[in-house]
């Protein structure tokens, strides 16, 4: 059996055969590592925000993270703050979607059209705020190296905190019917019986941690090493990471299980710890503009281009991402890869042989189909 994956981040095929069961990533890669080579960090933070219209500041995070340890620079503490809030925005713009594409699968279906329509309500006032903090909903250009390229006025703080504010109370009456397995689909009480067993890995619970990890253990391989199929699994056009020769669960719930004491198993603790994240950044969102001082600097200035390396470790959305930039005697690019958190997941998403499972995991094919060789 072969068909279309509907419902997900991208393009990608679910085949079963003889027991076996595969997803492959049908997306075209796109070489943005290489496209990258020779240029200007500049450019690379604003090029590799467009590998993905989902997960774009958590690129860019990333990516000013590796040239920030490349060169030596940290922000100043509203810079990273304002950086960090931006990202859990995006997380959860991007928890928000993904609740759209998974909803006819959890809910009954007469609960279904108000739990989506309440949820473009809230995403709509989230993506308000993305535009008012950080330039734009999608691809926000005011993510850059030292920091963010434009100070906030106490008017906006205090507009994004009242616009958070009705966007947290429109979830919260979500968020009371995804929990109550009364609401559930015979889908999802089934999946909720079903798990797979793996370990976890995160580096942070809201931002990132280059040194909460081993990078050394991280291992990227072609994705037919996993199957006996090759004419099967020769067709993906992903790659898979493995961390100390394990696959591992990278996402909302490795960063609960790893740094909250979330015990909720089965398949649908994918989605009640995507819950339980949306709760909490709102909150930390919330505590971070109340603690900004407008008169503080938000970017380092005067910082020098040269030649190094860096990692910018960061927890993307849908888990650990990792970017690596080697930088030649001008400050541009030799080399740069980039491994993302669905080609850890890949794995896992096959060994739950369902639809539905793949989708509680939530892949992003374009981020999983573009990269090459590790440095």
């Amino acid at each position: 059996m072969e068909k279309e994956l509907s419902r997900i981040g991208g393009d990608a095929r679910f085949v079963v055969k003889e027991s076996k069961t595969f997803f492959l990533p049908a997306a075209p890669l796109r070489g943005f590592e290489k496209m990258v080579e020779g240029k200007s960090p500049l450019f690379v933070v604003e090029a590799v925000m467009r590998i993905c219209g989902i997960c774009h500041a958590a690129h860019a995070i990333a990516s000013c993270e590796a040239f920030e340890h490349a060169f030596g620079i940290f922000p100043p503490r509203n810079g990273i703050m304002l950086r960090e809030a931006i990202g859990l925005l995006n997380r959860i713009q991007s928890h928000f979607l993904h609740n759209i594409m998974i909803l006819p699968d959890l809910l009954n279906e007469k609960y279904v059209d108000d739990v989506m329509s309440g949820t473009l309500d809230a995403l709509e006032k989230v993506n308000k705020v993305l535009t008012d903090l950080a330039g734009a909903p999608t691809h926000p250009n005011r993510l850059v190296i030292g920091g963010i390229a434009k100070a906030l006025s106490e008017k906006i703080l205090e507009r994004s905190i009242e616009e958070l504010k009705k966007a947290e109370e429109i979830y919260n009456e979500i968020k009371k019917i995804e929990v109550n397995e009364f609401f559930w689909s015979k889908d999802a009480l089934l999946a909720k019986k079903i798990d797979v067993d793996a370990k976890y890995l995160a580096s942070h619970l809201f931002y990132g941690d280059r040194y909460a990890i081993n990078l050394e253990k991280i291992e990227v391989i072609p994705y037919s090493e996993i199957h006996e199929e090759k004419d099967i699994a020769k067709k993906s056009t992903s790659m898979l990471a493995l961390y100390d020769g394990e696959y591992v669960e990278v996402g909302p719930r490795a960063r609960l299980k790893s740094y909250r004491n979330f015990s909720f198993h089965g398949m649908m603790g994918l989605q009640i710890a995507r819950l339980e994240e949306i709760t909490l950044a709102f909150k930390r969102i919330e505590e971070i503009l109340k603690e900004i001082d407008i008169n503080q600097p938000v970017k380092t200035e005067g910082f020098m281009f040269r030649k190094g390396k860096g990692v910018g470790v960061y927890e993307a959305p849908r888990g650990l991402l990792i970017h690596r930039v080697s930088l030649n005697e001008e400050g541009r690019v030799e080399n740069y890869s980039i491994i993302v958190p669905t080609m850890f997941n890949i794995p896992l998403m096959e060994k739950t042989n369902s639809e539905m499972g793949i989708r509680l995991y939530d892949p992003c094919i374009p981020c999983a189909t573009h990269c090459v060789e590790v440095i």
